[in-house]
């Protein structure tokens, strides 16, 4: 189950009582009118430390006036780490509870045992670090309940902080330039000679291509003229068409001009 006070009765921490047996000892509940302090050290060395085990929707369920307390005592300020109930202020489980009682009578080795039974026990102690300290360093309830007001009073201004540094920041950001709308940007020196560089890098490219498309054109001249040559020289020195041995039976003779145009194409 959900218990923690259950579990640690498992765990051979705590013992169940039953509805009329008597607690000498320091026992939490929620109908006490008096805050626990190191001041009921005594109470806890005499008849130890309980709590009473209920849900917080059930309290008009429970029998209190069946109930033996030696002295009930309300918890001051505190936050919950549990899994049920974590970052709720005042909505501590039975463990949670008990460990918070001892902390603060000074028992601090036995708090930490009680809540090294549970995975969320050094949260517990992280969480609640500065109230912890400063409810233990008082002497009466008196002390406590002056620590406790102060505490809130400070985390209830240090809210308000965070809340108007907020609006304000929301407030400039209204004459900010929208995120979505474009922005020019400044050029710097170097970008400019460096583009003006490009430029004529271009410049320069365009000219070899035009050169090398110049100097391609003259080289097709040139491969003409050569392959011409070869076909006039053919022709000076081919034989007559008449002559039995420029074609053979049955044969067309083809003049060497005529084959080389003839190749060319």
């Amino acid at each position: 189950t959900r218990c923690s006070g259950r579990k640690l009765a498992r765990q051979g921490v705590i013992r169940i009582l039953k509805l009329r047996d008597t607690c000498g000892g320091v026992v939490l509940s929620p109908n006490a009118t008096k805050i626990v302090s190191p001041a009921d050290r005594e109470f806890a060395l005499k008849g130890g430390v309980g709590c009473v085990d209920c849900s917080w929707k059930e309290l008009d369920k429970v029998p209190w006036s069946k109930m033996r307390m030696g002295a009930p005592r309300l918890l001051p300020f505190l936050v919950a780490a549990n899994n049920v109930n974590y970052g709720r202020p005042m909505k501590l489980n039975c463990a949670e509870a008990v460990a918070a009682a001892l902390f603060i009578m000074g028992f601090e080795v036995q708090a930490r045992s009680v809540m090294s039974h549970f995975s969320y026990g050094p949260e517990f102690f992280e969480v609640n670090k500065d109230v912890l300290a400063g409810y233990q360093s008082c002497q009466s309830e008196a002390e406590v309940r002056v620590f406790q007001d102060a505490f809130l009073a400070a985390a209830e201004a240090e809210a308000h902080d965070r809340t108007d540094t907020a609006a304000a920041a929301a407030d400039t950001s209204e004459d900010m330039q929208p995120l979505n709308q474009k922005r020019s940007r400044k050029r710097h020196d170097w970008q400019e000679s460096s583009e003006d560089d490009v430029d004529e890098s271009s410049n320069h490219e365009e000219l070899s291509e035009g050169e090398q498309t110049d100097s391609a054109e003259g080289s097709d001249e040139e491969s003409i003229t050569a392959d011409a040559e070869p076909a006039l020289g053919d022709r000076t020195a081919a034989p007559e068409e008449d002559s039995p041995a420029a074609a053979g039976e049955g044969e067309v003779a083809v003049p060497p001009a005529t084959r080389n145009a003839t190749a060319g194409e």
